[in-house]
């Protein structure tokens, strides 16, 4: 679809949650679980979230420590899960690392193990 300007963003247009400030949060119930190809090739896990808003999201797992938080925590379909930006801390590397918080509910109202 054409805006005003007469160009079309709508194919550049991503439901990728990509956080920028500390305290950016999703929150919602995970639909689907997935592997799909990141930006260096590697397989990365997926999560799509429903956040209720008509809207689903995806949850890529390419930073370490959300891809950490995730594995431990294991989410299925159904459960009500919650990712928090934290913010960096700087590592030694040419890019800090990304912190998050992982907040999950099993879909039966269960924590997680």
């Amino acid at each position: 679809m054409a805006s005003a300007t007469g160009f079309d963003w709508t194919k550049f247009e991503s439901n990728t949650w990509s956080p920028c400030e500390p305290g950016d949060v999703i929150e919602g119930v995970v639909t689907e679980l997935s592997v799909k190809k990141g930006r260096s090739g590697d397989d990365v896990a997926v999560v799509s979230v429903d956040t209720g808003d008509g809207n689903e999201r995806q949850i890529w797992a390419s930073p370490a420590n959300l891809r950490s938080q995730l594995a431990s925590k294991r989410p299925a379909i159904g459960d009500q899960i919650r990712v928090r930006f934290v913010g960096t801390e700087g590592v030694g590397q040419p890019s800090p690392m990304k912190l998050f918080e992982v907040e999950l509910t099993r879909g039966d109202g269960n924590e997680p193990f």
